[in-house]
């Protein structure tokens, strides 16, 4: 189902690319290899993931006026620390894949929907204690608001 992949080393140089992913950006592999991600693919998040070592599993982008799926993830070495990324890319009949959107956005309106609706468990009037540091927290938010 995977129509290409590349994957980064912890700098965000190209050190492998398929052969869908060179189609896809209509250059050849042995011009790709050795070039930063970002030079080829300005829009990728992939650099990202490397800084932060958080995977992204489903995002939309557009490469050459294609909408493509992917999925972006950070490689560790055995110790845990980051050493690349892997991105994969979807971009043929992205029409079976919508039901695994639908879903994601159903889940991530739910999720927005349960945020907002947190309310606040404590307030100023719930701390205990009369000495000065904490009467003058207690009182500084209703100071600001005048």
């Amino acid at each position: 189902m995977c129509q290409g992949a590349v994957v980064l080393d912890k700098n965000g140089v190209i050190i492998w690319i398929s052969k869908g992913y060179c189609s896809l950006l209509k250059q050849q592999k042995d011009d790709l290899l050795g070039k930063k991600i970002q030079e080829v693919v300005p829009t990728t998040q992939l650099d990202r993931v490397i800084q932060t070592g958080k995977p992204n599993l489903v995002d939309l982008m557009q490469i050459n006026e294609v909408w493509c799926a992917v999925t972006r993830l950070p490689l560790r070495d055995s110790d845990g620390n980051i050493t690349g990324a892997v991105g994969f890319i979807y971009y043929d009949e992205l029409e079976r894949l919508q039901p695994m959107f639908d879903k994601f956005s159903l889940l991530r309106r739910k999720y927005e929907t349960q945020i907002l609706d947190r309310t606040t468990r404590y307030s100023f009037d719930d701390m205990i204690g009369q000495s000065l540091p904490l009467n003058t927290l207690k009182n500084r938010p209703s100071r600001l608001l005048r």
